[in-house]
């Protein structure tokens, strides 16, 4: 079916930046380690404890985006 549409389609309307995209590199990444359950215990019991949380989420956020 596509070689039907590109044939009746110019091929500028092919052409997308989705072709050259590479696969994401996470060398930028740091190396960690898991946290301990220690640490898993202490944010829990803080999260808990918190009379108010304030969460902020979103494209950009995270070290990998």
């Amino acid at each position: 079916m596509i070689k039907q549409i590109s044939r009746s389609i110019p091929k500028l309307y092919f052409s997308s930046s989705v072709t050259q995209l590479k696969p994401p590199n996470h060398n930028y990444v740091p190396p960690h380690q898991k946290p301990s359950t220690n640490d898993i215990d202490k944010f829990q019991k803080f999260i808990s404890n918190s009379q108010r949380l304030f969460i902020v989420i979103g494209a950009g956020i995270s070290t990998e985006s």
